[in-house]
């Protein structure tokens, strides 16, 4: 069915909807009727008008005279105010466009405060863009998700969207969590607010549904085990831990572990598990397992560490942890470890043991007077979250507890509201966290803040949805995705690459077992088993869902720059160009040169970058403080005549010389001018000094020397030459006498 084409025009707070296609039965020499007339649709006159396609909006902007706020109005084709907002700009507004991403549009004054953005789903501004000057004009590229600005400078904005849609949920989400064991695909969990429990894949598909009544139970948080295929759910009000059968949709009920000692407040499961390897240790390619057992850990409210039997649900061993209420509970089969946190601000590492009889045993102890909220592992380093609703202080911490020291980091790079949820990556080495700021930080295995991403709502519970890092998030009543290569750096794609880590394949849907018809007469069974998702958030607009995204257009502009160069060869092969470099032709070509020459080509095109030297802050300012000064009398003196000391005679005034010249030195020479690093001259060693000889006196023959006998040569001492001239002028005067 066409939409006749209509157009919408203003008249100064008057909104005019008029036909473009007028049948030729209809033609008329009267005036065009108007379709829709709406007086009053602003308060002040119409300075800025633009069709929204995709919401089919029509967006005014107007002008309040001297009053300083401007408001946003949005009516439908019925005429009907869909959204209105004051306070957007500080000036007129002049210019609307629709947003190239998103279900959104864009707005600008005319003094050129802020380009605001805008969301038509949430029916309020996102974001804005500062210190672009007075915009003049602005250009939309929805294929790049781009826009250019044209104000005080060409400014090229990025606005393509961080996440994107994952998978519908009938309630707000209590708890996520997904599976992290390497001999199973990766699961995602959500538990939602009607007690309803879902499993799926990593792409985002509904693999099976665990249906609880709404108002009778409480469902706190749910964990699988792909070895035994079953779902441990936990139930508030009784503190019971119901047991499914996740191999059937809708899953089955099969026991419930009734503890009597203590009601169970957080649960986690341990798959343990051997791996083949070859003669050096490492993991044969395909990778092989074995699963050997899974330990199904529980925590109390009198905060006892639970292991219970995954058949009957008794108690297998018991251990004392905190003083109160167990709070969370997290295991790593990569580590070998189970984590722990107390409600008494304690937190506490245990090593599995899983073939012991006694399977824990206590390995790291922390204890806060701050609280802590959020525990995860990430290889040896445990991460933690300090935060809470009255704090001020929203802090991610980070323990190695190999080496056993804090990693801290600067206090500026922390959240700046409550921090709702964290979780880790032990194949990437990241740690990610939300907050009530509208973020997602992303952290490195050194508690280095790497990225922020702004996803303009608050991320209650976020989880990793496959081993390549992909992050879900759940937000008001449905699930998110953020693409890994939205977000992570080209090192850590590169650890993608080195670790054959692979994108998970999508799986097929278990199939609905209609016999198993357990509260059918409560629930609404085809609405659980097939939700329906609301347009989400600020999501991607329905007009560009088949756009390219920007890295498609990339690679596609490579592959155009490859063609171009075959074609150039093909020219220079037809002698219609001369070539730059010759090429022997294939046929002529020995297998090794074929070789070499396709290597080449590839090395080309995936040459890595060049590495940059790390550098080293802390040793540079220890090796300057270290230094030692002295005034560069040399260097100011070419500095002021322009030319050496050197070449003049009488140096000895030089500091006179300096002294008595116009120039303010204090003024605009540098250190580097003024002063010199003092050569230390160190003192001589032992052995140095001992190769030192002593002056050797010279020594007279025997017959110089009167009267003396002959001593050994070491007893005489040596005589002057003029002592011998006067004994011989005495021996002259006696002989005249």
């Amino acid at each position: 069915m066409t939409v006749p084409a209509r157009l919408v025009a203003s008249y100064l707070t008057t909104l005019y909807l008029m036909p473009l296609e007028v049948d030729a039965d209809s033609v008329s020499e009267g005036p065009v009727e108007f379709l829709g007339k709406r007086s009053n649709a602003s308060k002040a006159p119409i300075s800025a008008i633009h069709f929204h396609a995709s919401t089919s909006w029509i967006i005014l902007g107007d002008q309040l005279g001297n009053v300083a706020y401007y408001p946003v109005v949005a009516w439908n084709l019925k005429f009907e105010c869909v959204m209105s907002h004051t306070g957007a700009h500080s000036s007129k507004l002049t210019l609307i466009v629709s947003h190239p991403s998103i279900c959104g549009f864009l707005s600008c004054g005319l003094l050129g405060d802020k380009l605001q953005v805008w969301s038509c789903n949430f029916r309020d501004k996102i974001e804005s863009f500062d210190q672009l000057g007075v915009v003049k004009a602005i250009t939309v590229n929805e294929k790049a998700a781009t826009v250019v600005t044209l104000g005080t400078g060409l400014d090229y904005l990025t606005m393509r969207q961080v996440y994107c849609f994952f998978a519908p949920l009938t309630s707000k989400a209590r708890s996520l969590m997904s599976t992290s064991c390497p001999m199973y695909p990766t699961r995602v969990i959500a538990a939602s607010e009607d007690n309803s429990v879902r499993m799926f894949s990593s792409c985002g598909k509904q693999l099976n549904l665990q249906i609880l009544p709404e108002d009778d139970l409480h469902v706190v948080a749910a964990v699988l085990s792909g070895d035994r295929k079953q779902l441990f759910t936990i139930i508030l009000k009784t503190g019971e831990i119901l047991v499914s059968d996740a191999s059937v949709c809708p899953m089955k009920f099969r026991k419930v572990f009734v503890n009597d000692a203590s009601k169970v407040t957080c649960i986690t499961v341990y798959e343990h598990f051997d791996e083949i390897r070859d003669s050096d240790g490492h993991p044969k390619k395909p990778r092989i397992f074995y699963p050997i057992s899974i330990l199904v850990i529980a925590g109390t409210e009198e905060g006892n560490l639970i292991v219970l039997n995954p058949d009957t649900g008794k108690p297998e061993y018991v251990s004392p942890a905190h003083t109160a209420s167990v709070v969370q509970l997290k295991s790593s089969v990569y580590s070998k470890r189970v984590i722990s946190l107390g409600s008494e601000r304690c937190v506490k590492v245990w090593r599995i043991f899983a073939d012991l009889a006694k399977p824990l045993a206590l390995y790291y102890v922390l204890h806060f007077v701050v609280p802590i909220t959020h525990v995860s592992f990430m290889g040896k380093i445990l991460c933690m979250a300090n935060s809470s609703e009255n704090s001020q202080v929203h802090q991610v911490l980070m323990e190695d507890t190999a080496d056993r020291i804090r990693l801290e980091h600067h206090s500026s790079k922390d959240h700046t509201a409550t921090i709702m949820d964290m979780i880790t990556s032990e194949t990437l080495g990241l740690c990610a966290t939300s907050s009530r700021d509208n973020t997602v930080r992303i952290w490195d295995e050194e508690n280095c803040l790497i990225k922020i991403l702004v996803i303009n709502t608050c991320a209650l519970h976020i989880t990793f949805s496959s081993v390549i890092g992909d992050i879900v998030f759940s937000a008001g009543r449905h699930l998110y995705k953020i693409p890994h290569e939205n977000y992570l750096p080209p090192k850590y794609r590169a650890k993608v690459v080195a670790n054959d880590l692979l994108e998970e394949k999508d799986e097929d849907t278990i199939l609905e077992d209609s016999e198993y018809k357990l509260y059918d007469d409560i629930v609404d069974r085809n609405s659980m088993l097939r939700p329906v998702s609301s347009i989400p958030l600020a999501s991607i607009d329905i007009r560009n869902a088949d756009n390219p995204r920007v890295d498609l257009l990339i690679q596609k502009q490579i592959c155009a720059l490859y063609q171009e160069r075959d074609e150039d060869i093909k020219r220079i092969k037809d002698r219609l160009i001369a070539p730059t470099k010759i090429v022997e032709d294939r046929a002529l070509m020995t297998k090794e040169t074929w070789d070499k020459y396709v290597n080449d080509l590839l090395s080309s095109m995936t040459r890595p970058p060049a590495e940059k030297p790390d550098y080293d802050f802390q040793n540079i300012q220890e090796s300057k403080l270290a230094e030692v000064k002295t005034y560069n009398e040399r260097g100011v003196f070419q500095m002021l005549f322009g030319y050496s000391v050197d070449e003049i005679d009488d140096t000895e005034n030089l500091a006179e010389l300096i002294r008595d010249s116009k120039l303010p030195l204090n003024g605009f020479l540098p250190n580097s001018i003024l002063y010199k690093t003092k050569e230390l001259v160190e003192p001589l060693t032992e052995s140095v000094e001992s190769l030192v000889k002593e002056p050797v006196k010279y020594r007279y023959p025997a017959k110089f020397y009167m009267d003396e006998d002959e001593e050994p040569t070491e007893a005489r001492e040596s005589i002057r030459l003029s002592q011998l001239m006067a004994v011989d002028d005495l021996k002259n005067e006696k002989e005249e006498e």
